[in-house]
């Protein structure tokens, strides 16, 4: 798998925060450093794959399920 289909994995199972994304284990694995993460966080975000709710939890979005986008 991807750094990126991880964290949607993450997020899909359950929105969540940016701290507790970084130390999930699955996101653990690949040994990013926190920057990176946020930087690909941010290009999903860009993108409209994920959005940050209210509450700060992050959450994915009807475009994550549809497959209209392009991950790079």
């Amino acid at each position: 798998m991807s750094l990126s289909v991880d964290i949607l994995g993450v997020i899909h199972a359950t929105p969540c925060n940016l701290q507790t994304l970084t130390s999930h284990p699955k996101i653990k694995q690949y040994a990013a450093s926190s920057c990176h993460v946020e930087f690909v966080i941010t290009q999903m975000l860009v993108k409209n794959i994920i959005v940050e709710l209210d509450n700060h939890q992050l959450t994915c979005t009807h475009t994550a399920y549809t497959g209209h986008y392009l991950m790079t």
